[in-house]
Order: C-alpha cells, then sequence, then structure tokens
C-alpha cells in the first residue's frame, strides 16, 4: 500500500479516535485518502462494541486503511477492573487489533480509567495481553513495526 500523502516515510496520519465508538468510525474517515490509520475510542461496555469490530475491520481493509483501538479502559476496583480490562481485550484481540489503553499512570486512580503496576491485577491482565499481542497476528500489516 503506497502512502504518498505521508509525512515522513514509515509515519502513518491517523484520526485520532472520537469520543466514542460512533464518531471514531464515521465514513469520511474511511474515505478520505489522506488518512491511513483509524482510532478507535470508547469506555463503554463491551457487550455495546464488541460485535461491532468485525465490519469496523471489513470497512477499513475495503477503503485501505487500518485499525487501532486507541482510548479504552475500565474503572472501579481491583477485581472489577480487571474482569472488565480482560473481557475488553479479549474482544479487541479476537477482532487482531492493536491496542493502547488509557491511560497507564503514576500515580494510578484506583476507580478512574488509569492503572499502573501497583493496580495489581489490572497490571497482571494488561501485562497477558501485550504478550499474547505481541506473539499474535492481527488484522492489519503493520510494516513500520520492528520485529
Amino acid at each position: 500500500m503506497q502512502h504518498a500523502h505521508q509525512v515522513a516515510r514509515g509515519i502513518l496520519i491517523g484520526t485520532g479516535g472520537g469520543i466514542g465508538i460512533d464518531d471514531s468510525i464515521i465514513p469520511e474517515h474511511f474515505a478520505c485518502p489522506s488518512i491511513d490509520l483509524i482510532g478507535v475510542h470508547t469506555y463503554d461496555g463491551v457487550g455495546s462494541w464488541q460485535g461491532r469490530l468485525g465490519g469496523i475491520v471489513s470497512t477499513a481493509r475495503a477503503s485501505g486503511k487500518r485499525v487501532i483501538f486507541e482510548e479504552f479502559g475500565a474503572d472501579g476496583k481491583q477485581a472489577s477492573k480487571s474482569q472488565k480490562l480482560g473481557e475488553q481485550l479479549a474482544a479487541v484481540q479476537r477482532a487482531g487489533l492493536p491496542w493502547a489503553v488509557w491511560q497507564v499512570m503514576k500515580p494510578n486512580q484506583w476507580r478512574e480509567f488509569e492503572t499502573f503496576v501497583e493496580d495489581g491485577a489490572a497490571w497482571a491482565v494488561l501485562s497477558d495481553y501485550a504478550r499474547q499481542a505481541w506473539a499474535g497476528g492481527g488484522a492489519f500489516s503493520w510494516p513500520e513495526m520492528p520485529r
């Protein structure tokens, strides 16, 4: 796939997502020839969006785009946060999408969407899914990323 509109070789132009999944995947993003990468954001529960990921991947492929699930998270106490993150990451990885959770930071805000190493259960889930993602394949090719 050639990207004559790239700022520099290997640098993709992305949308940066939206407030939620619906405004992250507007048709204009898929139609714009200057956009390479569609960023998907959502803080809704996994049940409201996991069934849509396959269609998003198909639309992106048909449009010559790639997708990253780049802003999401879970709130709540440790056990519920880690369970929610696990459900979200399982859905995203089944769809073959790369991901970047919001936010890994210190200090961790236990009841917010942030997490950090001291949030043991949630950190373990993030770490495990990151290892799985690196080891597995995906829905898109990322030649810019050395293996």
